[in-house]
């Protein structure tokens, strides 16, 4: 938004001018470039008639994916409002455990919350082509899909150093596009790194460390300085 005045709400008729029929909906908005939200405005409701911009989406809930342009209807019950992923997306993400319905201090005291209070950075990742971005966090997240996968983790060498070095990412493969039938091995600059726990993955480890489970790849780096992450 302080680049160009894009703002990071913004309604499908502005980001998709010539899908006509994502104009009628007054109420569905894009997150950023990566999440589409038909929210759920009529009380009572537990169904969502929305219309899915153009692209490959994937239902935040549910793991269902879609082709837009398209109308569809979507189960919305309360905690689980109509949200879908691009494919493509890199979703920096906030702690499992964070509670954000307690007291906080005034955004501007003193003593708010910072970015670099947050102990580790977690994502979600659907891979295709090449994607990269910069966290507020400082870390740097690229992730290349062009039949093989490789992932890029750095620290930005540019601007204030919040010190958060932990990263943790959850790999969408069989979203990914192309899909991801599986991952058997994974390799760094330091050579091949043996298969973990998804536990094992979640609590963290030294150096790089990862595991799948069902079609996610769970991948857990402290990083150091920049890695390159390549499964295979």
């Amino acid at each position: 938004a302080s680049a160009d005045g894009t703002p990071p709400v913004l309604h499908p008729a502005l980001a998709y001018p010539d899908d006509r029929a994502g104009y009628a909906d007054p109420d569905a908005y894009l997150l950023g470039e990566d999440l589409f939200v038909a929210p759920v405005v009529t009380p009572g409701v537990s169904t969502r008639a929305l219309h899915l911009p153009p692209g490959r989406w994937v239902h935040w809930w549910s793991g269902t994916a879609y082709t837009g342009p398209m109308d569809l209807t979507v189960d919305a019950p309360v905690g689980e409002p109509p949200v879908f992923v691009r494919v493509g997306a890199i979703v920096p993400m906030l702690a499992h455990d964070l509670e954000t319905l307690v007291a906080a201090p005034t955004p501007m005291g003193a003593d708010r919350i910072d970015p670099s209070d947050r102990a580790y950075l977690r994502a979600r990742v659907i891979p295709m082509g090449s994607r990269s971005i910069t966290t507020e966090e400082g870390v740097t997240i690229g992730v290349v899909h062009d039949g093989a996968l490789t992932i890029d983790l750095a620290p930005v060498t540019s601007g204030p150093d919040l010190g958060l070095r932990d990263v943790r990412l959850a790999i969408d493969l069989a979203h990914a596009m192309p899909a991801i039938a599986a991952i058997t091995a994974l390799s760094t600059g330091a050579g091949d790194v043996p298969a973990s726990t998804r536990a094992a993955v979640e609590a963290g480890c030294d150096g790089v460390c990862w595991a799948t489970e069902g079609d996610t790849l769970y991948v857990s780096a402290r990083l150091t300085g920049p890695v390159t992450i390549r499964p295979r």
